[in-house]
């Protein structure tokens, strides 16, 4: 059990207990780890008996976890069109900025409610009143089921249970990324003692439809090395999508498919996968993957105006751009940051 929400468990708790409306937030594009994690801390306060809202933010909530119990709750707006003043308490889990929460505006904290920033993302600004911020955790489902054990392990029942597996699940790579430790391992099974369907669970995640598979074949193939076979990268246009009428979270789920295998690689320290989600929209999924040769791609994604993420896998994005013009500039930033893999 972390030493540092041991400490700040009993004043995150007693907060909640004040509050009477509380509001919860996925971030921008939500991934398993964001909806699972905000899923389990909703079910959990309605346990309680207290007031809550969870809504989706900027983006769609995910249709892949439908699945998990009251996700039909998540409300589909942004946090711009909140009305703050009907709440008390904003409980941000998983968002390491201000500028996870919304690209709509741009957000400065405080924002007039008190605010719980629960996250484990090594990039977090530390943006709340309260800041839980443990970033040697794999995820922020790990962190809320600590959180939520504090309180009173009777409240995790089997619905809780199964979104903090998916969440784990989703932020460990399937238990596979580094960082996954024994602890993980006990919180997993843990959360299946006490109901979570997990086998279950994975084999909804893992299926992938056939216009995926297109998409997914053609793209690998067009794969190329550079820095001598110590960077691959792979790129999807818009267009290969509309191809085959992939759109929201299907491109979502295609890219995270091409990322995954694109990182087994035995050759890649750095791979990268660069797609156009919408037109000259351009996010760029960056993996470090292979276990002789680290290497910090964090360092890479913070080089752009909006990025962020883990030191083994992380992300950005790029406005007006092409994903050729995208690929130019990863190539010189990596030059750029790790001069000793030579030249692209």
């Amino acid at each position: 059990m972390s030493d540092k929400i041991k400490q700040l468990a009993p004043q995150i708790w007693s907060e909640i207990q004040k509050a009477n409306h509380i509001l919860l937030c996925c971030h921008v594009r939500p991934d398993l780890d964001s909806v699972g994690s905000n899923l389990a801390m909703k079910l959990t306060l309605d346990s309680l008996g207290k007031q809550s809202t969870l809504i989706s933010g900027d983006d769609p909530p995910l249709d892949s976890v439908k699945f998990l119990k009251s996700f039909e709750e998540i409300e589909s707006r942004s946090f711009p069109q909140t009305e703050l003043q009907d709440y008390d308490l904003f409980i941000s889990i998983d968002i390491s900025a201000p500028s996870q929460i919304t690209r709509q505006t741009e957000l400065r904290f405080p924002i007039g409610i008190k605010t719980i920033n629960i996250d484990h993302h090594k990039t977090n600004i530390s943006f709340g009143d309260i800041n839980l911020v443990e970033n040697k955790m794999i995820s922020s489902s790990e962190m809320a089921y600590q959180l939520i054990y504090q309180n009173n392990p009777e409240l995790i029942n089997s619905d809780i249970a199964t979104c903090l597996f998916v969440g784990i699940w989703g932020d460990s790579g399937g238990f596979k990324f580094e960082g996954t430790t024994s602890e993980t391992f006990a919180t997993a099974s843990d959360l299946v003692k006490r109901g979570a369907e997990s086998w279950q669970s994975v084999s909804k995640l893992t299926q992938i439809g056939f216009k995926n598979i297109l998409v997914f074949g053609k793209t690998l193939s067009l794969a190329q090395n550079y820095f001598n076979g110590g960077v691959v990268i792979t790129k999807i246009p818009l267009s290969y999508f509309l191809e085959q009428d992939i759109t929201g979270e299907k491109v979502s789920d295609t890219k995270n498919t091409v990322a995954f295998f694109l990182s087994q690689c035995t050759e890649a320290v750095i791979t990268a996968v660069i797609y156009e989600y919408e037109p000259r929209r351009i996010n760029i999924s960056l993996r470090s993957n292979n276990p002789n040769k680290f290497l910090d791609v964090t360092k890479i994604a913070t080089a752009f105006a909006v990025g962020g993420g883990h030191a083994r896998a992380a992300g950005a994005k790029i406005e007006n751009s092409t994903v050729d013009e995208a690929e130019k500039e990863i190539l010189k930033t990596i030059q750029k940051i790790y001069p000793d893999l030579g030249q692209p």
